[in-house]
């Protein structure tokens, strides 16, 4: 009997681990999604959070993009303008993404954003970069 158990949780837990890492795709995260974030401004050592939306867009060619729009941030109790960012994204097959080149309207330089994609697709957890200036981590909650 001790043998058929041990077979049995075996068997298990090898469904339960295949299942928990089905494959994905930029398409697994294709739409728009809510997010809350919280971070470090670097450059006036304040803490910052806000909400916003990401939109995820696949194309032909394998040009996916991203636009995440900031609704409301503020920074030590203080609003902060909102503004928007546009790159491009991967997704792997084991369900991590990044964009390493999100511009930002009337800033400069670029930011880098990398998330895990969990709960079966419908859930991101990100962390966004921008160098020398600013860290941010959030989730993000399709919509």
């Amino acid at each position: 009997m001790h043998i058929v158990t041990r077979t049995l949780c075996a068997a298990g837990f090898t469904l339960l681990t295949q299942g928990a890492f089905a494959a994905c795709t930029a398409a697994t995260v294709k739409g728009t999604w809510g997010f809350t974030y919280e971070g470090f401004d670097l450059a006036g050592q304040n803490y910052c959070a806000g909400v916003g939306l990401m939109s995820f867009n696949t194309a032909t060619l394998s040009n996916n993009t991203v636009k995440i729009s900031l609704q409301r941030e503020s920074c030590d109790g203080r609003a902060i303008e909102t503004g928007t960012a546009n790159g491009t994204y991967t997704v792997t097959s084991t369900c991590t993404g990044r964009s390493t080149n999100l511009a930002y309207t009337g800033g400069n330089g670029s930011a880098r954003l990398d998330f895990n994609i969990v709960e079966a697709g419908d859930k991101l957890q990100f962390v966004m970069v921008i160098p020398n200036t600013i860290t941010l981590h959030g989730e993000a909650l399709k919509r």
